[in-house]
């Protein structure tokens, strides 16, 4: 929901809504983590970032393939 950005007036970016979902979910015990993915149409590169919590992600547009990790919290 995009209820909690329309009243701070930002805009709820798939950046912001996995890192504030991430943390809530950590402060809750939850083995979550945010996960980055790019698609590439052309020379355009599209990107997309979304939570995994112990080992399944949130529904995500399957056209993204995820970036590997380059270091572990």
């Amino acid at each position: 929901s995009s209820a909690p950005y329309r009243i701070m007036l930002l805009r709820g970016t798939c950046l912001r809504r996995s890192l504030v979902l991430c943390t809530m979910l950590r402060r809750r015990g939850a083995h979550a983590r945010v996960c980055f993915g790019v698609e590439r149409r052309g020379t355009v590169l599209d990107a997309h970032a979304w939570v995994a919590v112990g080992g399944v992600t949130e529904a995500t547009d399957s056209r993204f393939h995820e970036l590997p990790r380059a270091w572990s919290a």
